[in-house]
């Protein structure tokens, strides 16, 4: 996955929050590219394609429709203005990047974006998976509403491709109780891909925790009015909240690491040996005089007898006269 040389790869997802409007969607790819964001990503689907015509909206698309099917409808663009947008990302030097509802959204999204993402709602959708891995390319997979073991079932139908794993929850907006950041870890551990989140708190403390425990893509909708009442607004951050995310995401990146202390860091190296402490005597010490507790302690600098082997000196003697207050070296020790 070359898009995740450089991690933590950040998505602005845009989703609907365009309205149906290119023009508008337009003014969001540019601001997410301004704000720092890796990837402006958006939501590809055909209504009819996607959902029957009778189901009831959903919550967040308010009281203005009567199905979800006409929410769908009004937020579908052309084909034509899809290319629009891939030509903006292009320009701006963002990724284009869409969830593929369906296998024209799939193909069109595998030729222009670096991954297809496969939305939560679609992680038990076993054609369109089956579908996605034919094409070949990277595939991000969230995981909101799913169980442990259909997530797996999912990771075996996209075995072969490279692939990476969003934790999410489906509760749009996801109480802070219920975000279960301890699942970045669970997927990491269960299954050899990258793992990242994709959230739908309210604010940027979830994102911010993420990168702390390790995820590699951090997905966070996005808007330019968080007053909207209808969309996916009121959960989504505003560029000037990417743009802070960005700056402290990388930082926090840093800061994570490897996870390895086999040895000393190289910044500690300076300060190290004054820092650490040598084998030495509380007072004078006769030739053949046995050392013990009250007559040994540990002083700065390291660079003596370690006083890792206390135990190995109590009760040895002295080789030699030594005054108070000296670091003992092996030629110091009889046994």
């Amino acid at each position: 996955m070359d898009f995740l040389s450089d991690p933590p790869y950040v998505i602005a997802e845009i989703g609907g929050n365009h309205g149906g409007d290119v023009e508008t969607a337009k003014r969001y790819l540019r601001a997410a590219a301004e704000a720092g964001a890796d990837a402006a990503k958006f939501q590809y689907y055909h209504a009819a394609n996607l959902i029957d015509e009778d189901e009831p909206p959903l919550p967040l698309a308010g009281d203005d429709y009567d199905t979800q099917y006409e929410r769908f409808e009004e937020l579908e663009l052309a084909p034509e203005e899809w290319d629009e947008l891939v030509a903006l990302a292009n320009e701006v030097g963002v990724d284009f990047a869409a969830s593929a509802f369906d296998r024209t959204a799939a193909d069109f999204t595998a030729n222009h974006s670096p991954f297809i993402k496969v939305a939560s709602g679609d992680l038990t959708n076993v054609p369109l998976l089956r579908y996605v891995r034919s094409l070949d390319v990277p595939v991000i997979l969230s995981t909101g509403f799913a169980t442990m073991p259909e997530i797996e079932r999912a990771v075996e139908e996209l075995t072969g491709v490279e692939l990476a794993l969003l934790h999410c929850v489906g509760a749009y907006p996801t109480p802070d109780e219920a975000a279960n950041l301890q699942m970045i870890d669970r997927l990491a551990e269960r299954f050899d891909v990258p793992v990242g989140y994709s959230d739908h708190t309210v604010g940027m403390t979830a994102p911010t925790a993420a990168v702390a425990r390790g995820a590699t893509i951090v997905e966070k909708h996005f808007t330019l009015d968080t007053s909207k009442e209808v969309g996916d607004h009121r959960l989504s951050a505003t560029p000037a909240d990417i743009e802070r995310f960005v700056e402290q995401a990388d930082r926090i990146w840093e800061m994570v690491g490897h996870g390895d202390r086999s040895t000393v860091f190289g910044s500690e190296s300076r300060i190290k040996t004054q820092m650490r402490r040598s084998l030495s005597t509380r007072e004078p010490v006769a030739e053949g005089e046995q050392f013990t507790d009250e007559n040994l302690t540990a002083l700065r600098p390291e660079g003596g007898i370690s006083p890792l082997r206390y135990d190995d000196v109590l009760g040895a003697t002295a080789a030699r006269d030594i005054g108070e207050r000296q670091l003992l070296e092996d030629a110091d020790v009889s046994e």
